[in-house]
């Protein structure tokens, strides 16, 4: 559908590299469809955003919530698409119109052709080391540092965002090659189920759970609920497969088909049990470092839980058995994910810019981040909380939880909070008057005049974390600040 994620053009492989590997007999049987207008060429890439086709690239029309891709097919022929596959009876326009040899592929159904696809390319990567991210937190993280530690000894392509519902994990399948050497899929949840019917369409060899943390409580129900979906990722390994997971994880021990499962296992962490260890973490805006597997890694990114999550990615290049020194090395190259304690320098103030996902677990990570930061000469340590979603009836509870914890571990100068939820950590916090609650009677999402009062409340020299669920959209905090301070 046009409207989607515009980073996807890191699925995209050199539009000159080579001839498409998406044969039209090929998609057809796969997907069970009827050419009403034959292809003149294979495709490369897989889109399903009309403003991301390039040259050869195939286009699956879906009707979304807020438009109908099908509406969009002269726009993808245009820009050199080689066809598109649409749904019986859509309104698609005049076919006729649409340039020569430009194909077009008739199925029931679009979301489930885009799947049927996914799975018969996947029979095709015989030589293809399949990699399924999956865990509570740092899923697209670990999937950029995974494809930062292969790349120096492969070639292949990893999810670019968090292509991780059952669009993005087929979109990114179909990124690969029949020859390269890996791909990566982030696989992601809310409700129970979702991680096995993703798992059997990847089919992966090497499965990594990052973490667990209480995310997604409203659908998973409990700790336990999500330590078994998190699980489910290796139900579409096979007996030669390899899961990597944390060391020190007792709700994974104590999901049977864990401790039954034959696979080969690769444990990280920073215990001395871990076949991947991680030790001497230290921090700093410029980064993180610390010593993985005995040898010295710097990290262009902050966060001392991204040094779990090189370990994990490690983990990965042990598996398929290959070089760990050129791993490591390859690991200063990775690049963060958007959003996600990403660095923002504006005017004098640094911006942990956060707001992509919240929960217990990783709001407590980003503070300690935050910690170990030392803003400049008369700056403070602001935090700038939203509300964490999807925690069910331990919302509340754990809202004030996080006010507790600032106060436990001094984790910030200053505190403000953006909402109802969010408020309840303000009389815990230990702040004093340097902790401000803004609307404090509203759920959700909060206003824009909120979050530019929020921005206002910060000075040059601050080190300023903002975190939230995404759904609370507290980049509009990012942006305030940068229209007070930026100039």
């Amino acid at each position: 559908m046009s409207g989607g994620d515009r980073d996807s053009s890191a699925l995209l492989h050199a539009t000159d590299r080579s001839a498409g590997w998406h044969e039209a007999a090929f998609v057809a049987r796969a997907v069970g469809g009827r050419w009403v207008r034959e292809a003149a060429h294979a495709a490369r890439a897989v889109r399903i955003d009309s403003r991301e086709v390039e040259v050869g690239d195939a286009f699956v029309a879906l009707r979304g919530e807020r438009t109908d891709g099908h509406r969009f097919l002269m726009q993808v022929a245009s820009a050199g698409g080689a066809f598109a596959v649409v749904e019986d009876g859509a309104a698609c326009g005049d076919l006729d119109s649409l340039p020569p040899g430009f194909g077009v592929l008739v199925v029931d159904d679009g979301a489930a052709a885009l799947g049927a696809w996914a799975r018969a390319h996947r029979e095709r990567l015989r030589g293809t080391a399949v990699v399924a991210v999956a865990g509570s937190a740092g899923k697209t993280t670990t999937v950029r540092l995974i494809d930062a530690a292969l790349r120096p000894q492969r070639v292949g392509t990893h999810a670019p965002r968090s292509f991780n519902n059952h669009l993005g994990v087929a979109v990114t399948l179909l990124a690969a090659r029949l020859e390269d050497g890996y791909v990566v899929c982030e696989v992601g949840t809310s409700e129970v189920g979702e991680t096995a019917a993703l798992a059997a369409i990847v089919r992966p060899d090497v499965a990594v759970i990052t973490s667990l943390g209480r995310e997604h409580l409203e659908g998973l129900g409990s700790m336990e609920g999500v330590a078994r979906e998190a699980a489910a990722i290796t139900r579409g390994m096979g007996e030669r497969g390899t899961l990597v997971l944390p060391d020190a994880e007792p709700l994974l021990e104590g999901v049977p088909e864990l401790r039954e499962g034959a696979w080969r296992r690769v444990r990280f962490g920073a215990t001395p049990a871990a076949d991947v260890r991680v030790e001497a973490i230290e921090q700093s805006w410029d980064g993180v470092g610390a010593v993985i597997a005995g040898r010295r890694v710097q990290l262009p990114m902050v966060g001392a839980h991204n040094a779990h999550n090189a370990a994990a990615a490690i983990g990965v290049v042990r598996a398929l058995g290959l070089d760990e020194t050129l791993a490591a090395d390859g690991l200063r190259s990775a690049g963060g994910a958007p959003m996600r304690l990403e660095r923002v320098e504006i005017g004098g103030v640094r911006v942990l810019h956060d707001a992509y996902n919240a929960h217990p677990d990783s709001v407590r990570g980003a503070l300690e981040t935050l910690a170990a930061i030392e803003p400049a000469p008369g700056g403070r340590r602001v935090a700038i909380l939203g509300e964490m979603l999807e925690l069910g009836g331990s919302a509340p509870e754990e809202h004030a939880a996080i006010g507790a914890w600032i106060r436990e571990h001094m984790a910030c100068d200053a505190l403000i909070t953006l909402g109802k939820l969010p408020a309840m950590g303000v009389a815990g916090c230990g702040l004093g008057g340097a902790a401000t609650a803004l609307e404090a009677e509203s759920r959700g999402r909060p206003s824009d005049a909120a979050c530019v009062e929020a921005g206002a409340l910060v000075r040059p020299g601050d080190v300023v974390l903002v975190k939230a669920s995404r759904g609370i959209g507290l980049e509009r905090v990012v942006r305030a600040i940068g229209e007070r301070v930026g100039g």
